[in-house]
């Protein structure tokens, strides 16, 4: 599999992969490339699970923590964008509260220089942390209102009033 991954892998080839693992029920063990020391492995990996169900992206919720990990971590911004885009569609629950964690999604999400995607998708993980502690809402909601249209891209703007007319 690790070569598989190591090479170019078209839409077809990760639906594929995506169905072994489906019929193989082994999308946790699959995860395990996410760690993996070769980016275009580890990419590869996080893209063909940014393809799963988010039925079935449960499967991984006792990764969160790692997942979270990864995402301070690593340096590259194709496995971050795609690491937050698999642990924004896992529901949260209060337990999963990790400051570290959410200091950085409310970091991230203002940054300038941050990918418009991992802007956005930073940002609606701080919303769903949030969402358990009134004050931390406040918070949140302060920082977000703060944010000024024009230093943003579309995409983030979008994401932004959504937040705004749901009313942390």
């Amino acid at each position: 599999m690790r070569e598989l991954l190591s090479q170019r892998c078209s839409r077809t080839d990760a639906q594929l992969i995506l169905q072994q693992l489906r019929h193989k029920k082994s999308l946790v063990a699959f995860s395990n490339y996410l760690f993996d020391n070769d980016n275009k492995v580890n990419r590869n990996a996080a893209w063909i699970l940014t393809q799963a169900t988010d039925n079935e992206l449960l499967q991984l919720l006792p990764l969160y923590d790692k997942l979270a990990d990864l995402v301070l971590q690593t340096p590259n911004t194709a496995l971050k964008r795609l690491t937050l885009n698999i642990l924004q569609r896992m529901p949260v629950t209060p337990e999963l509260l990790r400051t570290d964690f959410l200091n950085f999604c409310l970091e991230h999400m203002t940054m300038p220089r941050e990918t418009a995607g991992v802007q956005a998708l930073c940002m609606k993980i701080a919303h769903q942390l949030c969402q358990f502690h009134p004050d931390l809402q406040h918070e949140f909601r302060c920082i977000v209102e703060s944010m000024e249209a024009c230093y943003y891209t579309p995409a983030v703007n979008c994401v932004r009033q959504k937040i705004l007319k749901k009313g942390v």
